[in-house]
């Protein structure tokens, strides 16, 4: 275990898992319990029948039924995502004022009538009852609100502790919230494999009510085990971050936050927008690209799969539980560690005498460090450990990055359904950078507005995942019958953007 995980983090990095668990029990085999629903609606048309396999099944990998399921799944998603996007953000807001307790609550408890409903529908059938539970889920904030609660919660106990309050220590911060994203793969790959077996041997019923019951024991260990780290405000007063002694801190970067009795429930907006200068924005919008890159891959791998290599629930489940047990290696493991090599190899090249550099052989990284070290100057209490350790970050963005770029051309020509296992671990590196820039977009925050920013950060962060989604799915459907993999053109394009981006603005 990293030293640097608390056992009242460890709650959090435990407990989370369960509620994304319940989340992908319903992921692939909900996907796929849409599709057999829609071709079984389109085969009850009688002048459909010519679809019809000569041993009686339906063919449900005809064009038709494709492009009308890839609609019911986008619909599906808008009916949870724009309510959610509202309640994310506001959550933030509840979550200061109120504690980070009873936004869980609200997220999971979202959760629990997702999945009932989702049993019910299995039992009646059709599809007019998920309509109903993805509202449920979007009206209460689902997994993105609990998300970004988990994540103000964790920043709450490390600023706590007075690790991070100074900006001296950014790789902790980034290996505590690697470990934590990595518990929710983890939470998504038991999830994942789980769903798909029980679809396999027990059928979409069965999957339903394991998911419900699931949901249910994670509502109740969220109120059982998880610490409330942000007590109710009494109204006055504002939070300041800690230094390395609990006290608060006479030079900190909570010197844009106003007095609470100053504040109304908007003021954040103004302050928000100040909060997006500087090099956050060079993070943010890597982030955000990158999320859209995710987003719409999410979303129309299964179909692609379908369509291109005929897989069914059980393959799509098993590559799932590859991709997130391998990501959430990397995440534990990799990331923290890549991050310490290069903040100690800026640090030594950086302290290296000028004369012994020849003229035009500077390092790279230092390059990097130096452009990062003007752009860290508006920043009160900035230190050089700090600057160190988020250039070492974006370059580990970069390469990060990359890997992501070489998977996705790869995917873009494959021919055989191996090379998307060959190209796995490449395309795992690129979950580690929205970890790497959650932990640095928090190097900026003032601690009275945790939450408010983190909502503001994972509204936007699902508003792109949606917007994406439709994109991917409207791209899908227009180029199937010219190749199902057309659509990787676009997840190349996101994935190149959020590399210019950051070279771009950090050079700026």
């Amino acid at each position: 275990m990293h030293p640097d995980i608390t056992s009242d983090a460890l709650r959090i990095v435990l407990v989370a898992p369960m509620a994304a668990l319940s989340v992908l029990l319903l992921g692939p085999p909900l996907q796929q319990f849409t599709i057999q629903q829609v071709c079984s609606d389109y085969y009850a048309d009688p002048s459909h029948s010519a679809g019809t396999l000569v041993d009686g099944t339906r063919d449900c990998s005809v064009s038709a039924v494709q492009k009308q399921a890839a609609t019911v799944l986008a619909a599906l998603q808008l009916l949870s995502a724009v309510p959610g996007f509202f309640v994310t953000l506001l959550s933030g807001h509840l979550s200061d004022k109120f504690g980070r307790k009873p936004m869980f609550y609200l997220a999971i408890s979202g959760l629990c009538a997702e999945a009932l409903l989702v049993f019910t529908a299995s039992k009646l059938g059709g599809i007019d009852l998920l309509y109903a539970a993805k509202f449920c889920v979007g009206i209460t904030g689902g997994l993105p609100t609990m998300i970004s609660t988990s994540v103000s919660t964790l920043v709450d106990l490390t600023a706590r502790k007075g690790q991070l309050s100074e900006g001296t220590n950014t790789g902790s911060r980034i290996a505590v919230m690697s470990w934590f994203d990595g518990g929710i793969l983890i939470g998504m790959v038991i999830g994942s494999f789980a769903g798909g077996a029980l679809v396999k041997w027990g059928g979409f019923q069965l999957c339903f009510f394991v998911a419900t019951i699931w949901a249910l024991a994670a509502l109740l260990a969220m109120v059982l085990v998880v610490p409330e780290t942000h007590p109710p405000s009494t109204g006055r007063g504002s939070t300041a971050p800690l230094s390395s002694d609990g006290r608060p801190s006479s030079e900190s970067r909570s010197s844009l936050a106003l007095p609470r009795e100053d504040r109304n429930p908007w003021e954040w907006l103004k302050h928000g927008t100040e909060f997006f200068g500087g090099i956050p924005a060079a993070v943010i919008a890597n982030k955000l690209l990158m999320a859209m890159m995710f987003g719409g891959h999410r979303v129309v791998f299964v179909i692609y799969a379908f369509k291109m290599f005929a897989w069914d629930t059980w393959a799509d489940s098993l590559y799932l539980a590859s991709e997130l047990s391998l990501s959430a290696l990397l995440l534990v493991s990799v990331v923290p560690s890549l991050d310490r090599f290069l903040r100690s190899k800026i640090a030594s090249e950086s302290t290296r005498p000028s004369r012994t550099e020849p003229e035009g052989e500077r390092s790279h990284l230092v390059e990097t460090a130096e452009s990062f070290d003007d752009g860290l100057e508006t920043h009160a209490g900035s230190a050089r450990g700090s600057d160190i350790g988020i250039s070492a970050s974006v370059y580990q963005i970069r390469l990060l990055c990359t890997a992501t770029l070489v998977a996705l051309v790869c995917t873009l020509f494959a021919t055989k359904s191996w090379v998307l296992y060959a190209v796995l671990p490449l395309t795992c590196l690129g979950i580690g950078v929205l970890s790497i820039t959650k932990a640095l977009i928090n190097e900026y925050i003032p601690s009275d507005r945790v939450g408010v920013v983190n909502s503001v950060i994972a509204t936007l962060t699902s508003v792109c995942d949606t917007l994406s989604a439709q994109i991917s799915i409207r791209i899908f459907h227009q180029f199937v019958d010219v190749h199902p993999a057309s659509v990787y053109v676009y997840f190349i394009g996101l994935t190149l953007a959020a590399i210019i981006a950051t070279f771009f603005i950090v050079r700026r």
